[in-house]
């Protein structure tokens, strides 16, 4: 999982750049001469925790997160500093935002918001801080020698690949995945990955980048063997360099076919007759003993299969992962 790494190495000068799958932000703010010390930050945003398992109709959720916070002295001053206040206030696009305190007297751990703000989508189970655009935060610091102020950090980063659009559309039962990209940067090629749940991903195609351009770039890819109920499609792009970045999740629904097959019993030549397209490699046939036999029968066509030579008995037809019975008298 991607994660956000948000660095504030002496609170006062903004800038920010890339490190492979993390986005570093940095600014600085010193304490008055007096006390000579900076304050250095560092959060990371890991992941999303819906609190409800199921979010049909939407979800609460919190933001777990690591911290890294040290309180560097500069010289003479005084060497037992606590901060009277450091918070943070995250946003995650436009939903409501969260605060979250952080210690004052420095130090590093693991945490988890309580803010449970409400996401009206579904995607609670594939949900990341990237898809819920978690990346805004506004720290308030006041401290010996700091007067309390509160600083803003968005992205403000070149990105390898500007992604334009993505979408996953059924055509003719099979998955037709569409992305476009308005730039890219360095990109050596895209990768194209499913998931069944979400969670597991298996690379499907590797689709060759632009490599440098500020023009529109369009790229098409068929998933010819689409699963039956609820998949999820993603776009992996890999730098020159092996940097990694992620297009966002599209959901794609296959309804299972309808198989017919006639005659049935049948004698010699059994048709088949499916709602989705028919594949030489889709169709399997098991005995009553769960024994493939269909390397023993000689497809005539696509959608015909002699039959003629297996005993009495009853198989199972399976098709694309739909199933149904015939007799063979």
């Amino acid at each position: 999982m991607k994660t956000i790494l948000l660095n504030i190495f002496t609170l006062f000068a903004l800038s920010s750049t890339v490190l492979g799958q993390t986005l570093t932000y940095t600014t600085s703010v010193n304490s008055s001469p007096g006390q000579n010390y900076s304050v250095n930050i560092t959060i990371i945003l890991t992941e999303i925790i819906p609190v409800q398992n199921n979010c049909t109709w939407g979800y609460n959720y919190n933001i777990a997160y690591d911290y890294d916070i040290q309180i560097v002295h500069n010289g003479n001053g005084n060497n037992f500093i606590n901060l009277n206040t450091l918070q943070g206030y995250l946003t995650c696009g436009l939903n409501q935002g969260i605060y979250f305190n952080l210690p004052n007297n420095g130090g590093s751990g693991s945490s988890i918001t309580q803010g449970n703000p409400w996401n009206s989508n579904s995607d609670c189970a594939i949900s990341t801080v990237e898809s819920l655009l978690c990346n805004t935060i506004i720290f308030q610091v006041q401290g010996p020698g700091i007067p309390n102020q509160f600083i803003s950090l968005e992205p403000n980063s070149i990105l390898p690949v500007e992604w334009l659009s993505f979408d996953v559309k059924n055509k003719n039962n099979t998955a037709k995945i569409n992305w476009s990209t308005a730039s890219e940067k360095n990109n050596d090629y895209f990768t194209v990955e499913k998931s069944i749940d979400g969670k597991q991903w298996v690379s499907l195609a590797k689709i060759d980048g632009a490599g440098n351009t500020n023009s529109t770039s369009s790229y098409t890819w068929v998933d010819n063997n689409p699963s039956i109920g609820t998949s999820y499609y993603r776009i992996k792009q890999t730098d020159f360099d092996g940097q990694t970045d992620y297009s966002s999740i599209e959901s794609f629904i296959l309804e299972g076919s309808e198989i017919k097959l006639y005659p049935n019993p049948a004698t010699n030549v059994i048709n088949i007759k499916s709602s989705n397209k028919i594949n030489d490699d889709s169709v399997l046939i098991l005995n009553s003993f769960g024994q493939d036999v269909s390397n023993k029968l000689n497809r005539i066509s696509t959608n015909q299969i002699d039959v003629s030579s297996l005993p009495a008995g009853f198989y199972s037809i399976i098709i694309n992962g739909n199933s149904t019975k015939f007799q063979k008298l």
